[in-house]
């Protein structure tokens, strides 16, 4: 399976313990559950950065930060968060007849007591 290598080129590796050190993110190993469930018991307000991080300092391996999240979700360690709003979602700033919507951008200036100009 490819994986990308610090210098962003694509590796191809015999395992998780390869070169680049990163577990793929298509199937999390259960080798995985472990290092990363029993921390987050222990410290309830570690989310997965903090986990990656803590991994990482032990000497675990690189793990990416959306495998410990998928991890903590599935061992319902964590709750999943909204995702972000869809495009469809945004209004358009547009009418449908020309001339219905302005819009005005205008600048003033002030002086001040000692006479400098300011620009609002």
């Amino acid at each position: 399976m490819p994986c990308w290598s610090a210098t962003g080129r694509k590796v191809r590796r015999a395992g998780p313990t390869a070169a680049t050190g990163c577990i793929p993110s298509v199937e999390d190993p259960a080798e995985l559950e472990a290092p990363v469930c029993e921390p987050r018991r222990a410290h309830r307000k570690w989310g997965p950065k903090r986990l990656v991080f803590e991994m990482g300092r032990r000497g675990l391996g690189t793990v990416a930060r959306s495998t410990v999240y998928r991890v903590l979700v599935r061992n319902q360690l964590i709750e999943p968060g909204s995702r972000r709003r869809r495009r469809q979602d945004d209004v358009r700033w547009e009418r449908p007849v020309p001339m219905q919507l302005w819009q005005l951008d205008a600048t003033a200036s002030a002086f001040l007591a000692d006479g400098t100009e300011v620009k609002t």
